[in-house]
C-alpha cells in the first residue's frame, strides 16, 4: 500500500472546507485523496464537522388505515374529530378523511 503525504496547500483546503462543505465538495477539492483520508487527516488536525441533518431519517407517515383500526378506535373513544383520528394514528388528516368515506364511517 502506498503512502500519499498531505501537502501545505492541501491540508489549507482540508481547513477551509471540511467543518462546513459538503462530503462532494471536497473530494472534487482534493482529487488524489479518499473520504478516509480526508477524515483521517482532519482528526490529526483537530477538524470538526458542523452537524446538520443528523441521525435517522424520519419514518414517512402511514398512507393507509385499515377498516377495522377506524371501527375500534371510534368505538373506544366515541365521537372524534378527523384531526384527533390522525393524531391517534399518525396518519394525515386527508387520509383519514379518505378511509372514512370509502368505508362508510
Amino acid at each position: 500500500m502506498s503512502v500519499i503525504w498531505w501537502k501545505p496547500e492541501e491540508r489549507k483546503i482540508l481547513r477551509q472546507l471540511y467543518p462546513t462543505a459538503s462530503k462532494t465538495e471536497i473530494l472534487k477539492a482534493l482529487k488524489n485523496k479518499s473520504w478516509y483520508a480526508c477524515q483521517k487527516e482532519a482528526k490529526e488536525l483537530g477538524l470538526k464537522r458542523e452537524k446538520t441533518n443528523v441521525g435517522r431519517r424520519k419514518k414517512p407517515l402511514k398512507q393507509f388505515v385499515g377498516k377495522n383500526q377506524l371501527k375500534k378506535l371510534i368505538a373506544e373513544e366515541g365521537e372524534l374529530t378527523v384531526e384527533e383520528i390522525s393524531k391517534k394514528l399518525k396518519v394525515p388528516p386527508d387520509i383519514v378523511r379518505r378511509y372514512l368515506f370509502k368505508y362508510g364511517l
